[in-house]
């Protein structure tokens, strides 16, 4: 039916569930794929997880199904709320800017930084977060040492965690936190001191501090992972013990399945009418200017939601429009469930007959049907075709690079770049190879990439780039991390082209220089890269 499927959106959701998929084949595909996986494969910071502990936690999951089946349905049963909470504070943490930001370079910045929002973040991911979804893999442990499962403090599970699980601990401290809870926090030009209520004292280098929070973000993305997948793989144990999702995690599965071009659905919240009716409040941005489309996009994320949650008696739909003022539209959730059964794509505007109170503002245009399909057509090509051109590059390229940091100084109008770039290719190419071959044309796009990053009313705008250094990468990491990525073996090697022949290059430590007509390339041992030599 047409409100089953977007037909904007069809394409790029068969695209991405096939590469969920691919990337995790556990996945029960007898039901719908969900897309919340691709998160994980596309979405920052949640790519960032940590593998090593993804697949720690999924096999501990596991073997807490296969050992103790029973303990395992009630404990997630009671579970269910305080994980719901804890899924919603990390995506709200998944959400923050700060994932992906570049570290400010002043020293008063930096520590503001570290002050307002990764601090906060920190204490909010350890206690709100981290305490509760390491629950089912302390309630394991417990059950394997022949003990009840107990809802221990913080501390003490993480104590139980350092013999078997010590990497899941590493980024956890119990001084940080205490010291961030109780205000003992003192700041100094380079470092900051944590104190405890004991008076005992931990200091971090603050570009030691941000790395230990991302460390344990990445840690909890990975634990929330393995537990999906588990919920995927076993659904039919979770369906038999009536072990539902928590709320939080169908929200997000509903978000991405309704996201559209002009349409979004930034967040949902249970309320209770003041009838005592169950009321489910959709909160939505829209930038139509046509009301045909609204209209469609409404009536199907009804549809939708009632399909994902049906449970509620009112659902109200918030309309934030970028063209018209706000409005709201209610539907009566009673109704609207008598009706799918009778639905088809001949009578949709059965849905009509639910509506409980409207106020929209959109009008239909001039020439209304002229613009809608237009608009429509406008939306599609936009859906279409970067999803066919990232098909034909994975299919008939042999590499193509992702641009992921860039930073361009001016100094007596001499432009240097400094920029970071991930190669995408097959597993079978040799990438050292491929890169003394395509050397040049990854100078030039690298350059290009650089010249975009520059501001047209910037002076630095029409000037050349007389010095490049390029990092060229496998993995994608923060842009804090990939800016400056270290000897990490996954940096292949650096790139540097120098027109002044006036600056001074710095190979990388070890590194295994070569050069190539006029451009200086340096391997990085840890990488495995040049294969032949």
């Amino acid at each position: 039916m047409l409100l089953d499927k977007n037909p904007l959106t069809i394409k790029l959701h068969e695209y991405q569930r096939h590469e969920i998929i691919q990337a995790f084949p556990q996945i029960n595909t007898q039901k719908q794929i969900p897309l919340i996986f691709w998160n994980y494969l596309d979405g920052r910071p949640e790519k960032f997880y940590s593998d090593e502990i993804f697949h720690i936690a999924l096999s501990t999951l596991n073997q807490f199904l296969k050992k103790y089946p029973d303990q395992m349905a009630n404990f997630l049963i009671e579970e269910n709320n305080e994980f719901n909470i804890a899924l919603r504070q990390l995506i709200d943490i998944n959400s923050l800017p700060i994932n992906d930001d570049i570290l400010p370079k002043d020293d008063l910045d930096l520590i503001k930084f570290c002050d307002n929002t990764i601090l906060p973040s920190y204490l909010k991911l350890v206690e709100g977060v981290f305490h509760v979804i390491i629950n089912p893999i302390i309630a394991f442990i417990q059950l394997e040492n022949g003990k009840p499962i107990n809802d221990l403090p913080l501390f003490d599970q993480i104590e139980k965690l350092k013999y078997q699980y010590a990497i899941l601990t590493e980024s956890v401290s119990r001084t940080m936190r205490n010291g961030i809870a109780h205000g003992g926090v003192i700041f100094r030009n380079n470092d900051i001191t944590f104190i405890d209520k004991k008076g005992k004292k931990e200091t971090y280098r603050i570009q030691d501090v941000i790395p230990i929070f991302d460390n344990l973000l990445d840690a909890c993305n990975a634990i929330v992972l393995a537990f999906l997948l588990l919920y995927h793989e076993n659904h039919v144990f979770f369906k038999n013990n009536n072990i539902s999702l928590p709320i939080t995690i169908i929200y997000e599965e509903l978000k991405s399945e309704l996201k559209s071009p002009g349409w979004e659905i930034k967040g949902c919240l249970e309320s209770q009418t003041f009838n005592g009716r169950s009321q489910l409040n959709i909160f939505t941005s829209n930038s139509f200017r046509d009301k045909s489309r609204l209209v469609y996009h409404v009536i199907r994320t009804m549809h939708i939601t009632n399909i994902y949650a049906p449970s509620y008696d009112r659902y109200f739909l918030k309309i934030n429009s970028k063209h018209y003022l706000n409005g709201f539209i209610s539907f009566n959730g009673i109704k609207i469930r008598e009706l799918q059964s009778e639905l088809s794509d001949d009578n949709v505007s059965k849905y009509f007959s639910a509506i409980e109170s409207p106020l929209i503002w959109h009008r239909d245009l001039p020439f209304s049907k002229f613009y809608t399909y237009a608009a429509t057509l406008l939306s599609a090509i936009k859906v279409v075709f970067p999803l066919e051109f990232q098909k034909i590059k994975k299919k008939n390229f042999n590499y193509f690079i992702e641009p992921r940091f860039i930073e361009v100084s001016t100094e007596r109008y001499i432009n240097r770049a400094r920029v970071s770039i991930i190669i995408h290719t097959h597993p079978n190419i040799k990438i050292d190879d491929l890169i003394r071959r395509n050397i040049e044309k990854i100078l030039k796009k690298s350059i290009r990439f650089a010249r975009k990053d520059i501001s047209y009313f910037s002076l630095s705008k029409y000037l050349p780039i007389s010095f490049i250094h390029i990092n060229v990468l496998t993995k994608d990491f923060r842009k804090r991390k990939i800016g400056y990525p270290g000897l990490i073996p996954e940096l292949i090697c650096t790139i540097e082209h120098d027109k002044t022949k006036k600056v001074k290059l710095r190979d990388i430590a070890t590194g295994i220089p070569e050069v190539i007509r006029d451009i200086r390339l340096v391997w990085n041992k840890r990488s495995g890269y040049p294969k032949d030599l």
